[in-house]
């Protein structure tokens, strides 16, 4: 009898084939991936933009719920028109303001430049006894114009960029209306979306991993919702407050140091300090004494938000040490820039309590107490 002949599956193989020639173009040409990335996240940028409107609107949406007893439909109409107000001061008040602070400090820039050499020369040059010993004269007169220069060039691109973004800002508000009409159906149907994701988890992976990532995500919701709302609610009132403060000390370009504060405050532990080396720089160069006020001012404001305000807001505590914390913002910020600066806390915080948990169980079935 003739032995038979098994019949190799190559139909099966083309899945195979196809995985390992797309894996050897990513590892041959990585560029390939990161602009496949970007293309996508172009494509389904008015999804995320809409994901994160939907996503910063809920806590206000289910407290207007669970506060006053409000349908569905009435409380989003309340959320949504709050939101769309607060866009349309914003554009048609903030921005012309900014705008017009940006164009008169680049305008006023060379004035100051001169101010501040002068200053700096008279002041320096009436310290004789130094200026004989160090010769501090012959050093400003070949330094200190060229230094001045440069920080002069160095303010003008900051200020150039920051026009240009200023300006630029179509495609954000695109982006922004087309988000926002989709995240009103993401609220509306949320529990749907919600329901249908976890049928489609419990047909693809095992009960008892779907159970598992479930918990995940409703620890994960937690502390992401509870620190990204909460960061930026505590941004927009430290920004409003530094502007109120700033317009009482009569300090100029009030808004434009206020917007600073509020975005930097953003980033987690060392917001506030970055967010004050600009302020004081563009003021020195205006008024030196305007300038130190505002450095006293803003400390007590960055004390104010990280001892009071904050801890109301966010909580006094992650679970996240400040090494865990600062870590956590170098490798964020590596990888994805300021974003990754503001997401890696939370991201960090929902790991580590994973992590604890882990640990707990294995001890426990080793009966082991720490």
């Amino acid at each position: 009898m003739f032995q038979r002949i098994k019949k190799i599956p190559y139909f099966n193989l083309i899945p195979i084939l196809l995985i390992s020639f797309v894996l050897y173009k990513i590892v041959n040409r990585p560029e390939i991936l990161t602009s496949a990335v970007s293309s996508v996240l172009s494509i389904f940028s008015y999804v995320i933009w809409a994901f994160a409107i939907a996503y910063l609107l809920n806590p206000i949406m289910v407290y207007l719920e669970n506060r006053f007893k409000l349908k569905r439909m009435l409380s989003i109409t309340i959320i949504y028109l709050l939101f769309i107000a607060v866009i349309v001061f914003a554009v048609t008040i903030v921005s012309p303001s900014l705008v017009s602070n940006v164009a008169q400090l680049g305008h006023s820039m060379p004035g100051y430049i001169d101010k501040a050499q002068q200053w700096i020369t008279t002041n320096v040059t009436d310290l004789q006894m130094f200026n004989d010993k160090y010769n501090i004269n012959s050093y400003i007169d070949k330094n200190l114009k060229d230094i001045l220069q440069q920080t002069s060039k160095l303010l003008d691109l900051s200020l150039n960029f920051l026009f240009r973004k200023t300006l630029d800002f179509t495609s954000t508000i695109f982006k922004l209306v087309f988000g926002l009409v989709i995240s009103i159906y993401l609220l509306k149907d949320k529990e749907v979306l919600i329901t249908n994701i976890k049928k489609f988890m419990y047909i693809v992976l095992e009960k008892e991993h779907t159970d598992k990532l479930i918990t995940i995500g409703r620890r994960a919701n937690v502390v992401f919702s509870k620190y990204i709302v909460g960061k930026v609610v505590d941004s927009i009132i430290v920004g409003v407050i530094c502007f109120f403060g700033l317009l009482i000390l009569q300090v100029p370009f009030a808004l434009l140091i206020s917007i600073i504060i509020g975005l930097t405050n953003l980033i987690p532990y060392i917001g506030s300090f970055v967010g004050i080396v600009p302020a004081v720089i563009i003021l020195l160069f205006v008024s030196p004494i305007k300038a130190l006020w505002a450095l006293v001012f803003l400390i007590i404001l960055q004390q104010v938000d990280g001892w009071i305000i904050s801890p109301k807001i966010i909580g006094d505590q992650i679970g996240l040490s400040p090494l865990m914390i600062i870590i956590a913002i170098m490798v964020g910020g590596a990888l994805y820039g300021v974003l990754g600066m503001f997401l890696a806390i939370p991201l960090l915080a929902v790991l580590k309590e994973l992590y604890d948990e882990y640990v707990e169980e294995k001890l426990a079935s080793k009966n082991i107490q720490v």
